[in-house]
């Protein structure tokens, strides 16, 4: 999932907001933490977080708009389906080290 930071909005808040947008939870600014902050070529901040939080997937309910689906992988699964339909995936293999990180915080 991914979303902008408006003006004069924190990125906790930000993503707060996206998540209740495209996925109808709530989270709270504690259950975030920061994994990185990466600079893309135009400058821009990207921020990437994990989640810590029990969520049941039976209450995501997404944004048609902005998500097509939503489901728990392994980091094995999501390497197989990035090699599978490199078209489709945003995240090339090397960016799986922040997934990992999330899974040894945990």
């Amino acid at each position: 999932m991914h979303g902008h930071v408006e003006e004069n909005e924190e990125a906790k808040t930000a993503i707060i907001r996206e998540c209740k947008e495209e996925l109808g939870l709530t989270i709270r600014k504690k259950e975030l933490h920061l994994l990185t902050t990466i600079y893309d070529r135009t400058d821009h901040k990207i921020y990437y977080f994990s989640i810590v939080k029990d969520i049941d997937i039976k209450n995501i309910k997404i944004q048609k708009e902005e998500l097509s689906e939503v489901r728990w992988m392994t980091l094995t699964e999501i390497k197989a389906l990035i090699h599978q339909r490199p078209e489709e995936i945003v995240y090339s293999e090397d960016k799986l080290l922040l997934f990992a990180l999330c899974e040894n915080n945990r």
